[in-house]
């Protein structure tokens, strides 16, 4: 007997402090005096060498300051994107586990519904050949001269025969939170029919993602076609 799992609360650790400093005080001087400085600059002809080597320096301690922000960046956010990665990769872990024990029920009811459908169906046929064949019975005997309350008798049973055929219901579909839906799925059978370029798509290497679009577009691709499976999809409401 497998052994039932329950499920758990999951917990992810991020520490997030209320303000997050991305430039302190003293980077934030350091910056203001580089650009106060950079902007004395602003429309000025460079002519001479000096002036080009202030204006040089100026503008890489302004890069390095902007360098040393970036850096700053991707390390102060570095511990929510762990903490983002961490989040899905438990819900993932949850959903797969919810997946696991719903999917099976869900897979036994659409078969269940398609032997209904094909029951149902098969019914219907019936029913229908049945009222055929209640409606020709009744044309042959109204074309039957009556000459006798027997010949009147006869006549009107197979009239009721007919309302009655046509009043049992045709089977309803059952209702449920499962449905199957068609999905398509590339197979490529023979590689070495694949060309090297097809509308301007160039498969180098087979992707099937790119062949698909095709496919969909009703574009020919030599060696690949469609091929339509049912997936059984859960809906909440």
């Amino acid at each position: 007997m497998t052994e039932t799992k329950h499920l758990e609360p999951v917990s992810v650790d991020c520490d997030a402090p209320d303000n997050i400093i991305i430039l302190d005080q003293a980077s934030v001087d350091r910056l203001n005096a580089i650009l106060d400085r950079a902007r004395e600059y602003h429309g000025m002809r460079i002519d001479d060498d000096d002036t080009f080597a202030l204006v040089d320096q100026i503008v890489a301690s302004g890069t390095a300051e902007q360098r040393a922000l970036e850096k700053d960046r991707v390390r102060t956010k570095a511990p929510f994107l762990n903490a983002g990665r961490d989040i899905d990769a438990a819900a993932k872990t949850i959903d797969t586990e919810i997946a696991a024990v719903l999917d099976p029920l869900a897979v036994a009811m659409s078969a269940y519904q398609r032997r209904k459908k094909v029951e149902a169906e098969r019914v219907e046929r019936e029913r229908q050949r049945q009222i055929e064949e209640a409606q020709r019975r009744q044309l042959e005997a109204e074309s039957l001269p009556v000459s006798t309350p027997e010949d009147l008798a006869v006549r009107e049973d197979l009239v009721d025969e007919v309302a009655v055929v046509e009043l049992v219901q045709a089977p309803t579909e059952i209702k449920s939170h499962v449905r199957t839906q068609v999905t398509m799925t590339v197979e490529v059978f023979d590689y070495s029919m694949l060309p090297g370029m097809v509308n301007g798509v160039q498969i180098v290497e087979p992707k099937v993602a790119a062949i698909k679009k095709l496919l969909e577009c009703n574009v020919e691709v030599p060696g690949a076609r469609l091929v339509a499976a049912d997936k059984v999809v859960r809906r909440a409401r």
